[in-house]
């Protein structure tokens, strides 16, 4: 729609308005009254382009924005077939679809309703006002005021100027939805980040992958955005040591995937009134570095790395997603990742190894397949600080030991925050956080939690919130 009002309707607009101009002229010497009669319909027009215009703006935004809709859930349910399949709902998101697709056909109707009035009146205005000067122009041949022959001329030059006024009104009406279009696309490019980010800028920041980093999260309050109201953490302050495997526990809610969040800087700190908080005393610090001093990019790239209960791969080979967070790496780095993720173990009995493709989001590997994958590609980024959100919570026995030792090769040498709820991963933590309530409700060793008969932790472990 903006390519057809940028190309091909300029060019009309420009082309009719030259014919239009010479059209006027014509007229005028012609005959100066003629002319002054037949163009008194355009002052109407022009008002009642104005309104028009703006009406068709506020249909074709609305038009716009279910198709936007439609797509979405056409998006969605493509992403999720395997779901819908399994819960037989096909013809609900079937009629949901058309449903959404009829709105928007009857949005669209109303439009072109709209468009084709306006064109309408144009027409019938333009060759009311040569009728008009049809029959004042024949009494002035009577008188004779003029001639046939002017009169024949004068006709002709305004069914002329009548087509590019015409002209111009279709023009005017595709240049109004274009405006639509162009306006929704101008909200987005003007949006400012609310965590800006200097990726074309150079690092400013050195990290020694060698090196575990401490991680401190200091009086930290957080709300989510959508929810302002209800405090996710309230004043809370964490300590990981370097080189330290802690891991995080609580209950559905607590807060535990948030901190990995807040860590990455998907969202930042609130301060006690909401707003963004700038405080030395609050916020997430990194080697006694607030985190907001750090470009978000580079933090990402070089500081932390991140694996998640269901990890999303490209679909690409397998030997691309374990590069996908250092492309520079060589393909014995990449092997070697490979090999201390227990990727190899699978990848051996492929065909084309690790050049395998794992299709779209990797739906043709295991769940622990992809975990290994996951892990080698954190391997092979070599960050200091590494994050596992709950990273075997949704694998069985036989997967999660297979991805347990891959996981123990990443620990090695880094600090980690390990965010779980089965019994088994935990126990081999340095310290376990139990989170309650926005805060940290006991810290300990999991013998020194164990022996708490009222503790936080012995009530998790009673309610069975972590499995055996």
């Amino acid at each position: 729609m903006i390519q057809q009002a940028v190309t091909t309707q300029s060019v009309s607009v420009l082309r009719a308005i030259a014919m239009s101009t010479g059209s006027a002229v014509m007229l005028f010497n012609t005959s100066a009254t003629l002319a002054a009669l037949s163009l008194a319909t355009l002052p109407p027009l022009f008002l009642g382009a104005r309104v028009v215009g703006q009406q068709l703006r506020e249909q074709q935004k609305t038009v716009q924005s279910l198709h936007g809709k439609s797509t979405t859930a056409a998006e969605e349910t493509m992403s999720g077939m395997t779901t819908v399949v399994q819960f037989g709902a096909e013809k609900q998101e079937l009629a949901r679809y058309s449903d959404l697709v009829q709105k928007a056909h009857q949005a669209a109707i109303e439009t072109g309703r709209t468009q084709a009035l306006f064109d309408g009146s144009v027409h019938v205005a333009a060759n009311g006002a040569i009728l008009c000067v049809l029959g004042y122009g024949g009494s002035l041949v009577m008188q004779g005021s003029i001639t046939a022959g002017d009169l024949t001329g004068f006709l002709m030059y305004s069914l002329l100027l009548a087509g590019n006024v015409s002209s111009l009104s279709s023009s005017f009406t595709e240049f109004s939805k274009a405006v639509a279009g162009f306006d929704r696309i101008m909200d987005i490019m003007d949006r400012q980040p609310a965590i800006p980010s200097g990726f074309n800028e150079e690092k400013t920041t050195t990290v020694q992958h060698d090196t575990p980093l401490p991680v401190e999260y200091r009086n930290v309050d957080f709300s989510y955005p959508t929810r302002p109201d209800e405090k996710i953490l309230d004043r809370f302050t964490l300590r990981v040591e370097p080189g330290e495997v802690l891991a995080i526990v609580g209950g559905s809610g607590s807060g535990k995937s948030t901190l990995a969040r807040l860590l990455t800087r998907l969202y930042d700190v609130n301060g006690a009134d909401g707003e963004i908080e700038d405080d030395s005393s609050t916020g997430i610090f990194i080697n006694n570095k607030d985190i907001r001093d750090w470009d978000p990019v580079e933090l990402r790239q070089e500081a932390i790395g991140i694996v998640s209960q269901e990890p999303w791969l490209i679909d690409a080979s397998i030997e691309e997603n374990i590069r996908y967070g250092r492309p520079s790496a060589t393909d014995e780095q990449v092997l070697e990742a490979a090999q201390l993720a227990n990727v190899v173990s699978f990848t051996d009995s492929f065909p084309e190894g690790l050049k395998t493709p794992v299709g779209p989001r990797g739906t043709q590997l295991s769940g622990g397949q992809k975990q290994r994958v996951a892990i080698a590609r954190l391997i092979l980024k070599d960050p200091p600080i590494v994050i596992l959100d709950e990273a075997t919570s949704a694998l069985d026995a036989q997967s999660e030991h297979l991805v347990q030792k891959a996981i123990d090769s990443v620990m090695k040498g880094r600090t980690v925050i390990s965010i779980a709820h089965r019994l088994s991963t935990i126990k081999g933590a340095d310290r376990i956080a139990v989170l309650g309530d926005g805060q940290v409700l006991e810290v300990g060793t999991f013998e020194e939690l164990s022996r708490k008969e009222d503790g936080a932790f012995k009530s998790l472990m009673g309610r069975q919130i972590l499995t055996q």
